[in-house]
């Protein structure tokens, strides 16, 4: 797979990424940093190369977005540059509650569980998906003898506004 395009950072970009990858990195004392990036500032960039460089540090990460149509957006449009560094992504989903975006996405009849959420993704190092599958996948672990070999290891969320203010009505499990 030929990459045409260069991939040139603005100098928000890099310093995003410069000043997050401290955090996460180097202080361990920390429990969460948010970034505020303003539209147009290049996000998904930002977060696909901050991924990059967590996973090739030994990280698992899982990207959370406000929906299923950007998660399966995002990580179809960004796996060019995870697959040029062998990283795998994925996108977990609910099998009945997620069932339009499970019918547009290859491979998404292999449920190994009775979970009903594609568990077998968390081998990837990389995860995208809602904020709501990953707390109701979790939570359904905690209370059934479903295998959920998965840390959260390091959360990006695309939008945390979004997470926090718009969908107060579901519980924040992941912080």
């Amino acid at each position: 797979h030929e990459i045409k395009d260069e991939i040139i950072l603005r100098p928000v970009q890099i310093l995003s990424i410069l000043v997050l990858l401290n955090e996460v990195l180097n202080n361990h004392k920390s429990h969460g940093s948010i970034g505020e990036i303003k539209t147009g500032e290049g996000k998904s960039i930002i977060i696909t190369i901050l991924a990059i460089i967590l996973v090739k540090y030994k990280h698992k990460v899982d990207i959370i977005t406000t929906n299923m149509e950007l998660a399966k957006r995002d990580q179809k449009n960004q796996s060019h540059l995870f697959k040029l560094f062998d990283i795998k992504t994925g996108v977990l989903f609910h099998k009945e509650n997620d069932e339009q975006f499970m019918k547009s996405y290859i491979g998404a009849n292999r449920f190994s569980n009775d979970s009903g959420f594609n568990i077998e993704i968390f081998k990837y190092p990389v995860v995208y998906s809602t904020n709501a599958n990953f707390e109701f996948s979790y939570l359904h672990s905690l209370t059934t003898k479903t295998t959920f070999e998965h840390t959260f290891d390091v959360v990006l969320i695309d939008e945390v506004d979004s997470m926090f203010i718009d969908e107060l009505n579901e519980p924040a499990i992941i912080s």
